[in-house]
């Protein structure tokens, strides 16, 4: 038997399948590898949701008063709910634009509160400890404000990256009407590295729709009035005797064009201080 076997040659596909059944065999294999690099790049699960991103994205370094907060050993108090959307922040509003807060949440798991592998790893290469996310809705736009906390801000920057090159980025912290509709048309959003922080506000128009004009672009209004959220910094700032006399004044790099509204709201005489009004500049 032996001897018998050891004449043969296995033919190749053409011969068992037929050229048709060959072609069919290979584009079967090509559908498999494919199937795996995506569970890949989305994270992998039953849990990866479908490709949701920013039509633009912005990243702004920290820089200024900011760079006391560079590292966390300086800042080693773990990061709140309260803290970041506490109840004084349930309801924002700029320019006409009126958003109220829903669904916040907590994560210590950072890498439940994104998608995509690539930003997954660098979030843990970056030791993130908290994730805490919010949606905010109106009658006529949507958003969602993210906060992680991470190790220093050379890691945040790196995250960040991770976002820019489309390697990932934030799940909405609830997948239902309006928010299920955020990165399935055109949508914005910042991501701003605020010492070893990085916040992420992600804004769009509940109907989808980009805006016409610059000049009266209520999507820059909608980002500034959740871009106030970042005061829980600026009063950290504070707690650790940080520079309080400069004004943020940043300078962004991305998919969008222009420059960013200047979103930090710094009190001016420790915590508590209302925030100072933000100013619009034109779209980013």
């Amino acid at each position: 038997m032996d001897d018998a076997l050891a004449g043969l040659t296995v033919p190749p596909a053409r011969r068992l399948f037929g050229r048709r059944g060959a072609v069919v065999l290979l584009v079967c294999l090509v559908a498999l590898i494919a199937g795996i690099g995506g569970y890949l790049v989305l994270g992998g699960g039953d849990e990866a949701p479908a490709v949701r991103l920013p039509s633009t994205l912005r990243v702004y370094p920290s820089e200024g008063e900011l760079l006391a907060l560079s590292d966390r050993s300086r800042d080693k108090r773990p990061l709140s709910q309260g803290e970041v959307f506490g109840a004084d922040l349930a309801r924002r509003s700029f320019g006409g634009v009126t958003l109220t807060a829903t669904a916040p949440r907590l994560d210590t798991d950072c890498a439940s509160a994104v998608w995509g592998q690539r930003v997954v790893e660098a979030l843990r290469n970056a030791k993130c400890t908290e994730a805490v996310r919010a949606g905010y809705a109106g009658d006529q736009h949507v958003g969602v404000v993210a906060v992680f906390n991470l190790n220093d801000s050379h890691q945040a920057t790196r995250v960040a990256e991770a976002m820019k090159v489309r390697g990932g980025f934030v799940r909405p912290p609830v997948d239902k009407a309006p928010f299920d509709r955020l990165g399935t048309a055109y949508s914005r959003a910042d991501a701003s590295v605020e010492g070893h922080y990085l916040v992420i506000v992600w804004v769009a128009r509940t109907d989808g729709g980009k805006p016409a004009d610059l000049r009266n672009d209520d999507l820059i209004n909608a980002k500034v009035a959740l871009g106030t959220l970042d005061r829980f910094v600026y009063r950290r700032l504070v707690e650790i005797g940080g520079d309080q006399r400069a004004t943020p004044n940043r300078t962004g790099t991305g998919t969008g064009a222009g420059t960013r509204p200047t979103t930090g709201t710094r009190p001016t005489t420790g915590p508590g201080t209302q925030p100072s009004t933000p100013t619009t500049q034109p779209a980013g």
